[in-house]
């Protein structure tokens, strides 16, 4: 029975460079490419998977498109059999079975992207502007080095502001993502911390408001007697 391997996105060989491989340009057909900028698709099939795995995956549309589309998030890279695969990744894919089964058609591995945080770039970056960063198309992927990627995200008007701190072992690095690809984790990581203590606060107020009733209406009392 094959193993299924599952790698995150944090988890880079040691000895690799931030700096040079800190985005992943991927080619992806515009179909596809619009099926995961509007989240119905949430994992791209590979035959070969990137060895370092960047955070942050610049989504160029091929074909007709010949343009940067938009950025996601890379959450983890899976690799098994086609047939393993399938099974746990077909349903989210957005790819018809026998297309698949072309696609992996005499290869013993298979590679399930997962992709997080989809965003469409306000403005894209058509592949004569892609040029003027030093960047083809890739076949299927390539890295980018951190301040062409920079560049690049400003160019697709998604600013990257944000910083966040990741550690393996005794590695340890900073890591500059796009706001976009981070807000709506730390709104609903706010959310889940916060509700415990909205909770908390509602039911003191409402024992409070409660006491606070009952102690006036005894002091009410003891006036009336005392007239």
């Amino acid at each position: 029975m094959s193993s299924l391997r599952s790698t995150t996105g944090h988890g880079r060989e040691a000895g690799a460079s931030t700096d040079e491989r800190f985005g992943l340009l991927i080619s992806i057909q515009p179909r596809f490419a619009n099926a995961i900028l509007q989240g119905t698709k949430t994992v791209e099939l590979r035959r070969k998977p990137p060895r370092d795995q960047p955070d942050v995956v610049i989504i160029y549309g091929s074909g007709t498109a010949r343009a940067v589309l938009g950025v996601a998030q890379l959450s983890e890279v899976h690799t098994s059999t086609p047939g393993d695969i399938w099974e746990r990744f077909g349903a989210t894919a957005g790819i018809a079975r026998a297309e698949f089964d072309e696609y992996f058609e005499g290869s013993e591995t298979a590679s399930a992207l997962e992709l997080t945080h989809p965003r469409r770039s306000g403005d894209e970056v058509p592949l004569s502007q892609l040029r003027q960063f030093g960047l083809e198309p890739p076949q299927s992927w390539r890295y980018v080095e951190r301040q062409t990627a920079i560049r690049l995200l400003d160019a697709l008007g998604l600013p990257s502001a944000e910083r966040r701190v990741h550690s393996r072992r005794s590695l340890s690095w900073a890591l500059t993502l796009p706001t976009a690809l981070v807000d709506m984790e730390l709104v609903e990581a706010t959310t889940r911390l916060n509700r415990p203590l909205v909770r908390i606060i509602e039911s003191v107020r409402c024992a409070g408001l409660a006491g606070f009733g009952a102690r006036s209406g005894a002091m009410r009392g003891r006036r009336r007697s005392a007239l």
